[in-house]
């Protein structure tokens, strides 16, 4: 589902390959809709690596366009553990800044801002163990 951002130089539109709208957002989520009346609170997009223009759209200009229009969190997701990136906005701010990564090596834990107990491993994105594993994993209460 695609989204209308207002930006400075004109209108957008994206379509984030994942978005979550919170239930606190001021613009309830429709699915019966085609697009979403409202800004998504966070925009996860897979990294198209095919193309240098897709890895640019991707890492500079969604990330400009989402941060400009108001989107609170953007994840930058991929196989490869140095094509991952996680953005988060601070409040009244129109530009992001990488989120915390707390520890280190394969243990390293990203915190979302606005999903309370939202958190993962970055390590296990690359690994990505098994369901089972994950339900017993204390990192994912």
């Amino acid at each position: 589902m695609g989204f209308r951002l207002s930006l400075s130089s004109g209108t957008v539109i994206r379509k984030p390959d994942l978005a979550v709208v919170l239930d606190t957002n001021p613009v309830a989520l429709d699915l019966t809709d085609s697009s979403y009346h409202g800004i998504f609170d966070l925009c996860v997009e897979a990294l198209s690596t095919e193309k240098p223009a897709y890895v640019h759209r991707d890492l500079v200009v969604k990330k400009a366009e989402y941060a400009a229009g108001g989107v609170p969190e953007y994840y930058v997701l991929h196989r490869e553990s140095g094509n991952l990136a996680f953005y988060g906005r601070t409040r009244g701010s129109r530009v992001y800044s990488p989120l915390p990564i707390e520890g280190s090596g394969d243990e390293r834990l990203v915190r979302s801002r606005i999903l309370p107990g939202f958190q993962f491993r970055v390590g296990d994105l690359i690994r990505r163990p098994d369901l089972d594993a994950i339900r017993r994993d204390p990192v994912y209460p």
